[in-house]
């Protein structure tokens, strides 16, 4: 506002569509008008506020569902390595991990502490690994020179197995 504008004075008011001259008005009339006029004045401030906390709570939306997707991809991810690991053991192995595992599951349903539990699953990992390693050692003895890590890791391709597959004929 310019000084010009400050020093003017309004001298009527406009109010439910009718024209009051604001010297008419009764103070009473005044106090009113100035609380509508807070009022709205508040109203405003309040709708800025909201604007501020949609675009906040748009912002913090995006950011947990990008959160969401990096810990799937991270537990995807964490599985794969298990079954990975899992699917290079010994057979007294595997039914030791599998025994293991039931216990684990069944005791976490009976009382969700997860805490309680942490020794059992380190010692799953343990086994794992153990296992993983004795049937790498068997590996590479019976193989020698054939010993393959990136076969052994991944697995054989379908083409390098010795059976026949089955044609379906369409329907």
């Amino acid at each position: 506002m310019s000084n010009s504008d400050q020093g003017q004075t309004i001298d009527r008011l406009n109010f439910n569509g009718k024209e009051y001259m604001i010297a008419d008005l009764t103070d009473k009339v005044k106090a009113g008008i100035n609380v509508l006029l807070k009022i709205q004045q508040d109203l405003n401030n309040l709708s800025q506020e909201v604007r501020i906390q949609q675009a906040a709570q748009t912002e913090i939306t995006k950011q947990i569902t990008a959160n969401i997707e990096e810990d799937k991809i991270l537990i995807s991810f964490i599985v794969y390595i298990f079954l990975l690991i899992f699917s290079r053991q010994t057979l007294i192995f595997s039914i030791i991990q599998i025994v293991l595992l039931v216990y684990i599951f069944t005791e976490y349903n009976k009382n969700d502490n997860f805490e309680s539990l942490k020794k059992y699953i380190y010692l799953l990992i343990f086994i794992m690994l153990l296992g993983y390693e004795k049937y790498y050692s068997k590996q590479v003895s019976e193989k020698g020179e054939k010993f393959s890590i990136v076969k052994f890791i991944f697995g054989k391709r379908e083409q390098e197995y010795d059976h026949e597959y089955i044609q379906f004929l369409k329907l």
